[in-house]
């Protein structure tokens, strides 16, 4: 599932009837830090450490859904992602 992108991307295809929710959520350090996205949407990972860092540069979040501890498919807030190690 794309997420908000500084260039246009193409829509993505729609998901089958019986796709199950996505469990993960990866972010570019550019856009995680608000460099160049209008709002700066993904401010709110900031305040919870990531799953796993790949390359320094991308930021791995795993998404909780609605059977983990309070947690919601719908969004991407920091009550909507696991808190990493030392999180």
């Amino acid at each position: 599932m794309p997420l908000q992108s500084f260039l246009p991307l193409r829509p993505p295809p729609e998901p089958a009837a019986d796709a199950p929710d996505p469990e993960w959520l990866v972010v570019s350090g550019t856009n995680l830090a608000g460099m160049y996205l209008l709002d700066d949407p993904f401010a709110p990972l900031r305040a919870t450490p990531p799953q796993h860092v790949l390359a320094n540069s991308v930021y791995v979040y795993r998404i909780l859904n609605r059977d983990d501890e309070g947690g919601s498919s719908t969004g991407a807030g920091p009550a909507d992602v696991e808190a990493g190690p030392g999180g």
